[in-house]
């Protein structure tokens, strides 16, 4: 009979823990107290429950307000995980109330599900971490909101791939992101430290909900000949956008990243705050020199050109009035998809301009002349802009502006590519785009004074004349275009660094092969860097009498080769060469004073035959580590630097969704933290 009694209490005790726990998981953690000292205390204990965990008596009132503030506030690592459960819990239940009312599984789906069920493993912690792992990556590559975790159809689809996976709550999750930032950090600490040099690049940029940011970016060359880019920071300017403020700002990346001795290069805009800032730096001894942003410059110029023709302006005018028209208008757009079909054309939609954007100009009249004949066709019952649709002539003009614009658009991209050298390049390219300016000149006057010449014969000719005219139009902004190059670039083309890198560029080498003042900058420069290259005993242990063959170069047809099609380096006159590989003796061999071994280095890589422009300079310089150990390190300085500041640019696309309306709640810091892991995130993965 007592033990009867005994079970019956033990089930009692069971349904009402079970009870308890159904309503709030907060007592897991907390024990109602019996009323231990008689009936007068019964209705103050009935209201008391002790925490398990420091024993602690928390009065409640009947809820459970008091008890997860209790844990909230000193118990931080179990209010988390009790979040996770009730998030869970809660997933479950929707899960729940969503299979009742969908229609009715027949009974083999039923069964199935069933033997699924028992079939499935049970979730192991090491993979509940690889899935947290790839929820992090989820909100950080995709730049989704923190507020998915909690979206219905996300649950839902969670639980569907794996019924024992918890969705962790927000806090969890940033926690997770903090900790993800941390171990990323990390690994990009680790290996910026072992480069040798580093350039950096930045940029102010303006979010959509009006608050101002400063990106930073750092460029290097690794050991092994590998490029390395890498997002320091981007932190929100609440200070006036200046350059003491843009230096310290700056300066604090580099103290913050451990750069200090290794920043070579600055690269910037063109504005006056930008050089101020950068000027700063250089004073405190924080980078060795500036480089204006070569696209940013390049634009500069295009805009001086296009300014400086009244005719070219009203036509650009004219064709963004088009755009805006069929942009405003939901007809004419339906018109155009429609007109475009009908003629079999592949159906296209215009392109506007914007200040902000590199060759938007370009890009606009390209678009409106590929599509000159449907837009007539939709033109032609419009009396909205039939009047101010673009004649023939404008037509024409347009065009020959374009075929002056596309070397110059190309130029741009060229120099904007992140995985290959880019600052050897600008000098070569500034040099043919100033002969290109004069051939093409030349060409335009010879075909105006024909065309003037059968308009005088023919005592008529309108079309000719109107020809005429577009052409001596053109090559008047040829002319400004080619003295705003010698004025924006005129620094460039006498700065030594910058013709130093063209030099260690194998394929440009030949540029100064012969220049005896590069071969005596680029000895001084080995020279500064002996102390800190490779060790004096590898270079000083005896003492040669170097010998060079005649003949050193062996052609080698496995070297990459340029595409087939016609680019930017083909229309330069004497760059397809052939690409060589060369037989050098070992560092064995050429023990000796670092200036003989300077010397020979030198000699050596000017007998060498240039590369093609297609080849990878990278691995040239990674395969002649052995052989060029000077002028490798040499290549690893003065190679660093990007030509523009497009990468930090391209950061704006990124950041500007991540701090965008959905995202306005995010404290700066936060933002940072996800710009940084959406940009470096794989520098963290392992394996």
């Amino acid at each position: 009979m007592e033990s009867l009694n005994t079970a019956a209490e033990n089930k009692d005790s069971t349904c009402a823990i079970s009870s308890v726990g159904q309503r709030s998981l907060i007592w897991s953690v907390f024990d109602h107290l019996d009323n231990e000292n008689g009936s007068d205390e019964a209705s103050s204990s009935k209201y008391t429950a002790r925490c398990m965990l420091c024993s602690v008596k928390v009065k409640h009132c009947g809820g459970t307000r008091n008890l997860w503030q209790h844990i909230e506030r000193h118990h931080k690592e179990k209010y988390l995980e009790l979040q996770d459960s009730d998030t869970a819990r809660k997933s479950k239940k929707r899960s729940r109330k969503t299979c009742k009312a969908s229609v009715p599984i027949i009974a083999s789906e039923v069964s199935e599900v069933i033997v699924s069920s028992f079939i499935q493993k049970r979730l192991q912690p090491a993979d509940k971490k690889r899935i947290d792992n790839a929820l992090c990556y989820f909100i950080v590559k995709d730049i989704q909101p923190f507020s998915i975790i909690n979206d219905e159809g996300f649950l839902r689809y969670s639980q569907t791939l794996n019924r024992d996976y918890t969705v962790p709550s927000r806090q969890t999750l940033n926690q997770m992101i903090d900790v993800r930032y941390d171990e990323v950090s990390t690994h990009v600490m680790d290996k910026l430290q072992h480069l040798s040099y580093v350039s950096i690049t930045t940029d102010l940029w303006t979010s959509t909900i009006l608050e101002t940011y400063i990106t930073i970016m750092a460029h290097g060359i690794s050991k092994d000949f590998q490029p390395v880019n890498v997002v320091l920071a981007t932190h929100h300017m609440l200070e006036q956008h200046n350059g003491d403020n843009i230096a310290d700002t700056v300066e604090s990346a580099i103290k913050t990243w451990k750069l200090e001795g290794k920043v070579f290069a600055v690269v910037t805009d063109n504005t006056s705050s930008m050089k101020k800032a950068v000027e700063k730096l250089i004073q405190k001894g924080l980078c060795m020199v500036h480089y204006n942003c070569f696209g940013h410059a390049l634009q500069l110029c295009v805009e001086d050109g296009l300014q400086s023709q009244q005719a070219i302006i009203d036509v650009i005018h004219k064709f963004r009035d088009i755009v805006s028209a069929f942009h405003h208008s939901t007809i004419l757009t339906e018109s155009l998809k429609k007109a475009q079909e009908t003629l079999g054309m592949p159906v296209k939609k215009l392109i506007g301009d914007t200040k902000t954007r590199w060759y938007s100009s370009c890009l606009l009249l390209r678009s409106v002349i590929e599509l000159q004949q449907p837009i007539s066709l939709c033109l032609y019952n419009s009396k909205a802009t039939k009047k101010s649709a673009p004649s023939e002539y404008d037509y024409d003009l347009a065009r020959k502006l374009v075929d002056t614009l596309e070397i110059f658009e190309e130029a741009s991209t060229i120099a904007s590519v992140e995985q290959n050298v880019t600052v050897s390049v600008v000098h070569p390219m500034v040099e043919h785009l100033i002969n290109s300016i004069d051939t093409s000149c030349g060409k335009f006057c010879s075909e105006s004074r024909e065309s003037e010449m059968r308009v005088d014969d023919e005592g008529e000719g309108c079309s000719d004349n109107s020809k005429s005219r577009n052409t001596k139009i053109i090559s008047s902004f040829k002319e400004e275009l080619k003295k705003s190059l010698l004025h924006r670039f005129q620094d460039i083309l006498f700065n030594n660094s910058y013709r130093l890198s063209t030099f260690l560029d194998p394929r440009f080498k030949s540029t100064y092969g012969e220049v005896s003042d590069i071969t005596e900058f680029a000895t001084q420069e080995i020279m500064k860097l002996q102390t800190l290259s490779l060790p004096l005993a590898m270079l000083t242990s005896q003492k040669i009498t170097p010998v060079v063959p005649d003949q050193l170069c062996i052609k080698d047809t496995n070297l990459p080769r340029p595409r087939h099609k016609r680019s930017f380096w083909e229309r330069v006159e004497d760059t397809n060469v052939v690409a060589v590989k060369v037989g050098l003796p070992s560092m064995s061999d050429y023990y000796g004073e670092i200036s003989l071994r300077c010397s020979t280095e030198l000699a050596f890589y000017k007998r060498e035959e240039p590369l093609e422009t297609g080849s990878d300079v990278f691995t040239y310089w990674h395969e002649r580590q052995e052989i060029l150990p000077l002028l490798n390190r040499l290549a690893q300085k003065f190679l660093c630097s990007p030509a523009t500041s497009v990468p930090s640019e391209r950061i704006f696309s990124t950041a500007g969704q991540i701090i965008a309306a959905r995202w306005s709640c995010l404290e700066p810091a936060k933002a940072d933290k996800l710009i940084f892991l959406n940009k470096n995130w794989k520098m963290g993965e392992t394996g």
